[in-house]
């Protein structure tokens, strides 16, 4: 591991995580069609058989952070943002030297972390409206104690809460979508 990513890490998990909160979970509500074709079309993907599962909502050291930062660098670098053309919503985990939009980004990063043994459950795709009113989505990860958002418009791992966006809705542990 390179040493950034541990100072990196070290620096996230002290950034006044005092008023740290998990993202709350509301009512239900209707998933984006994006997300309703891409569970349809695309397998899912899981976490490989026998693959160590750590880093819990409560518990995260500087090791679940790091690879949390390091993923959403990683893919954030590795391919290029290009908007969905208006009316076509397609979701899926892109390719090495694939483009996409957010959700395609948030689904890459998701497929990477459940590889390396993140667990499912706190793993989840969130819908927020940016300040210039477009809806926009983001993987979150619960750890720590709080809710990390790794958005493509941002280089950092950032608290969801400290995000440029107004949330709309979240994926529950059990899959289901609520409304925040």
């Amino acid at each position: 591991m390179r040493p950034w990513f541990l100072c990196a890490a070290l620096l996230l998990a002290s950034c006044a995580l005092d008023d740290a909160r998990p993202m709350p979970d509301g009512m239900k509500w209707f998933p984006p069609t994006g997300w309703v074709q891409y569970t349809q079309t695309a397998s899912e993907t899981v976490r490989p058989d026998g693959a160590a599962s750590y880093c819990s909502p409560e518990e995260a050291d500087s090791t679940c952070l790091s690879l949390l930062d390091a993923i959403n660098r990683q893919v954030n670098r590795s391919h290029k943002y290009v908007p969905e053309i208006a009316g076509r919503d397609e979701w899926r985990v892109m390719g090495e030297g694939d483009h996409g939009d957010c959700e395609d980004f948030a689904l890459t990063k998701r497929a990477r972390l459940l590889e390396a043994g993140w667990p499912a459950d706190n793993l989840r795709l969130g819908i927020c409206r940016t300040p210039g009113g477009e809806h926009h989505g983001v993987l979150t990860a619960d750890a720590a104690g709080t809710t990390w958002a790794l958005d493509v418009r941002s280089r950092r791992l950032e608290r969801w809460d400290h995000v440029d966006c107004e949330w709309t809705g979240r994926q529950a542990p059990d899959g289901s979508w609520r409304k925040i």
